[in-house]
């Protein structure tokens, strides 16, 4: 899509302009396309916020990461990173997934973990070789703090809690158990929760993955038996249709990272990645 305009007001910011004259376009997608040379004033591409002058002609170009943004919503973005709020339905790789939709629109991107189809929430990519090894390193040493928030069935009795397990993947019917002991081709799991909010006979959950295995969240809640609202694998129907919830709500809506002052991404250590809209959408299930 191509949008033209003409620059009224003069001594203003090219993205300070942009984003009050479409609010509707995420700030992060505007610098982005600056940043790609995808605006471009009277017939120059420009990849610096420039200040405009009065009658400038602006022209940009919105691509299909925009037509696709009820899939893919870009979060933040660097010369390094990319961080997108994944919607549920879609897978992180494989035809027509986040990472398909993203290698449209880069000549490099990875993505550094993963969400379950079911899942939503931040998802870190790297937006080059250096970035991705640091990144995928940092997960893989769990210096990457990752929280969720869930709606989980149910009133906890112990309101916060560190649970220690045992799990086993069946790959063949795709799904995964929990145990309190060990067992052939059991890994041990660890996960942490605090409830947060009760209402209407739901817990409202912030959960913090120690390990991070297949289902872990959906499994080990399922385990102590608050499974996680609208989850149709290791929850229950009925319930979920009782309140209905057509879709698991648990999502990844917090990121801190952790680099060495060495990293190529020490900076992003000062900044807190969340997104806490999600609490507001778990909030709807909330009936006096």
């Amino acid at each position: 899509m191509l949008i033209e305009l003409i620059c009224e007001k003069g001594e203003e910011k090219i993205l300070k302009m942009l984003n009050r004259r479409y609010p509707e376009i995420p700030f992060a997608k505007l610098n982005m396309l600056l940043r790609k040379k995808d605006i471009r004033v009277n017939g120059k591409r420009i990849n610096n916020n420039i200040l405009l002058r009065k009658n400038d002609a602006v022209q940009l170009f919105i691509s299909q990461i925009e037509e696709k943004k009820d899939l893919v919503k870009l979060f933040y973005i660097d010369d390094n990173i990319l961080i997108v709020d994944k919607t549920q339905d879609i897978e992180t790789e494989g035809s027509n997934s986040v990472t398909s939709i993203l290698e449209s629109e880069y000549k490099y991107v990875r993505p550094c973990h993963r969400l379950d189809r079911n899942s939503g929430g931040l998802l870190v990519f790297a937006l080059n070789q250096k970035a991705y090894e640091e990144i995928y390193k940092a997960f893989n040493l769990r210096t990457v703090k990752k929280q969720y928030i869930a709606l989980c069935v149910g009133a906890f009795k112990e309101k916060s809690a560190r649970l220690n397990a045992f799990l086993f993947k069946d790959r063949k019917k795709s799904t995964v158990y929990v145990s309190d002991k060990s067992g052939k081709g059991y890994v041990p799991i660890t996960t942490e929760y605090e409830v947060t909010d009760e209402f209407s006979g739901l817990s409202m959950v912030n959960i913090n993955l120690i390990t991070g295995r297949t289902h872990q969240i959906r499994a080990h809640m399922a385990h102590i038996g608050h499974f996680v609202l609208g989850d149709g694998k290791y929850g229950k129907e009925a319930v979920n249709k009782s309140y209905g919830a057509k879709k698991q709500q648990l999502f990844a809506y917090k990121l801190k990272f952790n680099f060495d002052k060495k990293s190529l991404l020490y900076y992003l250590n000062e900044m807190n990645f969340e997104n806490k809209l999600y609490e507001k959408d778990l909030l709807e299930y909330k009936h006096d």
